[in-house]
């Protein structure tokens, strides 16, 4: 679920991009599925994916860039989702990359959704006069030579960088994974943004040392990041087990290492205290009463 969720209530509190703003999301759905239901940010959901699936990599500090309709990062510190104070931790996409930039659907102004996501990239190139009306669309203008396009990937390539930097002073990860609709565009957008990582590690010795070359993965299409975490989400709710336990017969693993039960806290808490653990959470009295009923037929 793209935007600010409340893991435990099964609420989204706010999605800007699709308008919603304190809706029972879990219970919406529990009412037409007649099923459970945990409600995941889909940035963290992938960022356990990723971690579970070892697609970083060994690494148990990693964090997730999602570029698409918005932007944002979901991070494994120590091999354990890390939500912060209030949830939010990995909202890059709102912090601001430049005073008095274009608004953002948040409200604010300047924010780097409002500079690198698919449809501010749509929306710049318009505002230059492109005839691209997709973000799909500016990269292939630019693969054919539109200087216009070209430009203007070049310039969300080194934004992209720039929040690659920021999420790695931030939270001190080895691993930084870019995945979403926008970075399937192939060389011409990963080129723009590691030509401005070296930039940054050439300028300082302290980004040298913090970003080496390697740092960065961008996923290739199909790699279903999300779909991969939503798995590790759904098939722990039964039981503890851990986030790679839960996707570990979808590797080839043929063994998985125990959790003790109650190591961890349920989805939603501010942080999880084992790897990746979730729990399943109790669904809500209505939902109960009707599996109860459907049970009993």
């Amino acid at each position: 679920m793209p935007g600010r969720v409340d893991p435990e209530k099964g609420r989204v509190t706010l999605a800007v991009n699709l308008g919603w703003s304190d809706y029972a999301l879990r219970d919406a759905l529990e009412h037409e599925l007649g099923r459970p239901v945990i409600i995941e940010n889909d940035a963290r959901a992938a960022a356990i994916g990723i971690h579970a699936r070892g697609m970083a990599g060994a690494s148990d500090d990693l964090a997730y860039l999602a570029v698409g309709t918005g932007i944002a990062a979901g991070v494994i510190l120590e091999g354990r989702l890390h939500r912060g104070a209030r949830g939010l931790a990995g909202e890059i996409g709102h912090a601001i990359a430049e005073l008095d930039g274009p608004r953002c659907n948040c409200g604010q102004l300047g924010c780097l959704e409002a500079f690198a996501s698919g449809p501010s990239i749509a929306r710049r190139a318009a505002e230059r006069g492109s005839d691209a009306t997709t973000a799909v669309e500016v990269y292939a203008a630019a693969a054919a030579g539109d200087p216009v396009a070209g430009e203007l990937i070049d310039d969300v390539g080194r934004r992209l960088a720039w929040a690659v930097h920021l999420l790695v002073m931030t939270y001190d990860v080895e691993r930084v994974v870019v995945g979403g609709g926008v970075s399937h565009a192939g060389l011409q957008f990963e080129t723009p943004l590691r030509r401005e990582l070296a930039r940054l590690r050439a300028a300082s010795a302290d980004a040298g040392e913090l970003l080496p070359a390697d740092i960065v993965d961008v996923l290739p299409p199909g790699s279903e990041a999300g779909a991969w975490g939503a798995v590790a989400v759904a098939w722990s709710a039964d039981s503890s087990v851990t986030a790679s336990e839960a996707v570990s017969p979808f590797r080839g693993a043929t063994s998985a290492s125990a959790t003790t039960p109650g190591s961890g806290t349920e989805v939603g808490r501010s942080r999880l205290t084992a790897p990746c653990t979730v729990h399943r959470m109790d669904p809500s009295p209505a939902a109960s009463e009707r599996r109860s009923t459907e049970e009993e037929s």
